[in-house]
């Protein structure tokens, strides 16, 4: 593998579909002990999982972003959430189309969120020619 990431993009998809994140309802996370909208447990990692997935996504993506944008087809929602805040990170224009499919067509409202906040970065960084995120190249070693 020629990418600055460790993991493919099946690893990576793998890792969000097996974790058990809190339920989201209409947008919202519910809280599982009071099931009001929130997440009262600060022991959570579900944050954790998707920043690193996040990072993950956007090393691999650097060089070609095709396995990320085929991440936007996914049967797990969290997954296509996380390929299209990735993409928007990236800012690579070869995705607007999937993303414009994926706000308009998903069953899910964070993930057509997250593709809207993505296609107005790309818009962003296409307008500006400036680039949200810089990555500085991979660390080694003890972090």
């Amino acid at each position: 593998m020629s990418t600055d990431s460790p993991f493919s993009a099946e690893e990576i998809a793998a890792r969000l579909e097996n974790h058990s994140f809190a339920h989201v309802d209409n947008g919202f996370t519910v809280d599982p002990d009071t099931g009001n909208d929130g997440v009262a447990d600060l022991r959570s990692d579900d944050w954790h999982v998707r920043t690193l997935a996040v990072r993950d996504l956007i090393r691999l993506g650097r060089e070609t972003p095709a396995p990320v944008l085929g991440m936007l087809d996914h049967d797990d929602k969290h997954v296509r959430q996380i390929a299209a805040m990735a993409l928007g990170v990236l800012g690579d224009d070869s995705a607007a189309e999937a993303l414009s499919r994926r706000l308009r067509d998903d069953p899910d409202p964070v993930v057509r969120s997250q593709a809207a906040i993505a296609l107005g970065q790309i818009l962003r960084m296409i307008e500006t020619g400036e680039y949200e995120f810089e990555a500085p190249p991979p660390r080694r070693g003890p972090h």
